[in-house]
C-alpha cells in the first residue's frame, strides 16, 4: 500500500507542476463528490472502464450522480492502448489474428496530446507525501504483509 501511496503522491506532485491538483478522499464516493462539487464546481468526471460487477455497481452509482449534477461523466480504458472496438469490428481468438490490425493503428494514439493548461487551480490542499505516514498510522491494516 506503501508503494501505492507514493505512486499517488508522485503524480500528485507533477499535475501540481501543470495547476491541477489531486485530492485523496477518505468515505464514500458520492459524499466526496458532494463535497468537491460545493467547492470547485465538478464540470467532467473521467472513470477507468471497468467491466467486473464490483466496480460496474459502484461507476452506476457515479454516472446517476452526474445525470442529477449536470456533470459529464467519461469512461477511459487504460489498460488498451488502442480501442479493441476500433482495432478489430469482429471478435478476435488469437493475437496471431488482432496483431497486425494493433500494429496498423497503434502510433495514432501514442502521440502526446499538446494540451492548454492556461486555468490552474491552487495545489496547496492536494495530496502529499507527507500525509502517507498519517493515512497509514489510521488505516493499519493496510500496511500488513501478505
Amino acid at each position: 500500500m506503501n508503494f501505492l501511496l507514493k505512486g499517488l503522491a508522485e503524480v500528485s506532485d507533477k499535475l501540481a507542476n501543470r495547476g491541477i491538483p489531486l485530492f485523496l478522499y477518505q468515505g464514500y464516493p458520492i459524499e466526496a463528490f458532494d463535497h468537491f462539487q460545493k467547492e470547485f464546481r465538478i464540470i467532467t468526471i473521467i472513470n477507468e472502464h471497468h467491466v467486473l460487477n464490483p466496480f460496474l455497481s459502484s461507476q452506476e452509482k457515479v454516472r446517476e450522480w452526474c445525470l442529477y449534477q449536470d456533470v459529464d461523466f467519461k469512461l477511459v480504458n487504460t489498460a488498451c492502448v488502442i480501442p479493441v472496438e476500433e482495432a478489430s469490428g469482429k471478435l478476435e481468438f488469437a493475437a496471431k489474428t488482432i496483431r497486425s490490425k494493433i500494429m496498423n493503428k497503434y502510433k495514432n494514439y501514442l502521440d502526446e496530446k499538446n494540451t492548454d493548461f492556461s486555468q490552474t487551480m491552487d495545489t496547496s490542499k492536494r495530496f502529499k507525501s507527507s500525509e502517507i505516514e498519517v493515512l497509514l498510522n489510521n488505516y493499519p491494516h493496510l500496511t500488513r504483509s501478505r
